[in-house]
């Protein structure tokens, strides 16, 4: 014979199907199966960016944003462990103002900072892991360069 316990714990919605073979030949059935849905919600988590938000004009010239700590809490307000590219992946923008601050040469997530202001950093996450969901796909943080 073959179990009955299944593993659910990755989310989404289960369909249990049951078929029904009568052995009483006093009854039949309108159909042989029957199903019943099992829904295995996932857990919405809030994302915020943290790290260093002061810096001198010195100091602002190669800033790496991806040193910039990521960490995800439930709705419980408790800190839930994910790994980059294992449960989510991230893409960083960063502003002043209204004007794009485009990376320094070759790209990446390193940035020329130099310039006296704030700066916010923008970071945008996609969920690999479908077990969590995100309250919102953003978080910010702001950094602020002052001269020197």
């Amino acid at each position: 014979t073959s179990g009955t316990t299944y593993n659910l714990s990755t989310a989404g919605t289960y369909t249990v199907t049951a078929t029904y073979m009568m052995v009483n030949q006093n009854y039949t059935l309108s159909s042989a199966t029957a199903t019943f849905d099992i829904e295995v919600a996932t857990t919405e988590l809030t994302a915020t960016l943290s790290g260093t938000g002061s810096y001198d004009a010195a100091e602002a010239s190669a800033i790496d944003v991806a040193t910039l700590t990521s960490t995800f809490k439930d709705d419980e307000n408790n800190p839930v462990s994910l790994s980059v590219t294992s449960d989510y992946t991230v893409e960083y923008a960063v502003t002043k103002g209204s004007d794009t601050v485009d990376p320094t040469e070759g790209g990446g997530t390193t940035y020329d900072l130099s310039e006296p202001g704030t700066y916010t950093v923008t970071a945008t996450y996609t969920m690999v892991n479908t077990d969590y969901t995100l309250s919102s796909a953003t978080a910010t943080f702001n950094i602020v360069v002052d001269s020197e």
